[in-house]
This record gives C-alpha cells, structure tokens and sequence, in this order.
C-alpha cells in the first residue's frame, strides 16, 4: 500500500514534498520503494507518536507505520487511513487501470516481498540472548550471520532483500519476529518461527 501511495503523479505534491517516516519495523519493500522515488527516507522507533513527530519536523512528509499506518504532515500530525484510501482512489481514478495493473507494474519495479510478524512471549532476553537468536535464524535459514542494531531493535539479512527483525514488545511483553521473506509464506517462514520459539 505504501509503495502505491508513493507512485508519483502531479498533484500529490501538494501533499508529499517526498520525505519519507517510516518505522524500522517496515520491510525493504518501502526503503526500495522510496529508493526509487528519490524520496528522502527517516527512520523511527515503533510506534505512531515517534512518527508523529518526525512528522512535526518536515512539512508535507508521509509518514508509513509496518502495521498499515499512514498519514500525512500537510493534513495532519496524527495517522488518517481516509486520506490514504482517498488518495488510492484517486490514483485509480488517475491511470484508469485495475488495481491488480497497477500492482504488477509496481511488483516489477520493486520486486516481491512479503512482511509478517510474529511474537514469542518470552522471559526478558539479554543482548547476548537476542544475538543467540538470531544465530539460530541466521543458521536455519542458511543467510549470513550480519547482526545490524536499528534504532528499534536487532536486524539479519538475507539475499534479495529478505531480513528478520527481533526487538522486545512495547506492549506485550513478549519478544517480536517481523520477517521479509520474497517469496509466499512458507518453509523459509516456518523456519523463522520455529527458531524463534526455540
């Protein structure tokens, strides 16, 4: 959805002067997608109001939260998914294609990934547990052992843009997977999961 909104066409500058809030729980999917736009890109903590603020400090920025947030400095500081659907309407409306046109082309400039998230209610994890982790993912689903710290957490990598996530929920308490895989979920999905649980 985000890459769909960030299709550029005229009269979205009144709206976005092409910077880029997104949290670090996003996939690659929308660093690619801004990469290809030329859009400045800010990354922020999880959470809407480390958006919010972010937002505060660049005039007609978009902001994109990983769990379908979206909004719009020029409109206002907080999320608004109306003005998004209004804005995908209107791009409907503008290239007179489906939808499902619309998509493919973006598939074939981006490439295909496929974001999901996953939580692990576990006991509170050291640093040296977490790198445990995710040498267990790292190993299971054969990727390099590449451990970058995010602003949010601890990311692994792994060819054609796929990555894994791990960082502590803020909410429940448990530890959180977000993964991004380039293929449908599957054995490579399966494999996340059940090196997390282990």
């Amino acid at each position: 959805m985000a890459a769909l909104l960030l299709n550029p066409r005229p009269e979205l500058g009144l709206l976005f002067n092409g910077t880029v809030m997104m949290t670090t729980t996003c996939g690659q999917t929308i660093r690619a997608a801004a990469a290809y736009r030329g859009s400045d890109l800010v990354e922020t903590a999880v959470g809407f109001k480390h958006l919010a603020g972010a937002m505060r400090s660049s005039p007609r920025s978009v902001a994109v939260g990983s769990v379908g947030d979206y909004g719009f400095e020029s409109l206002t500081s907080d999320r608004d998914p109306l003005a998004a659907v209004l804005l995908a309407t209107h791009m409907l409306a503008h290239h007179a294609k489906p939808l499902a046109t619309i998509i493919a082309s973006i598939k074939a400039e981006l490439g295909t990934a496929h974001l999901h998230s996953s939580e692990q209610h576990l006991p509170h994890m050291s640093q040296e547990d977490v790198h445990e982790l995710l040498h267990a993912l790292a190993t299971s689903l054969g990727w390099p052992l590449q451990i970058d710290r995010t602003i949010d957490g601890y990311r692994i990598y792994g060819p054609n843009r796929q990555s894994a996530l791990v960082r502590p929920s803020s909410t429940e308490g448990g530890l959180r997977i977000y993964s991004e895989i380039d293929q449908e979920p599957g054995e490579e999905l399966s494999k996340i999961l059940a090196a997390g649980e282990q």
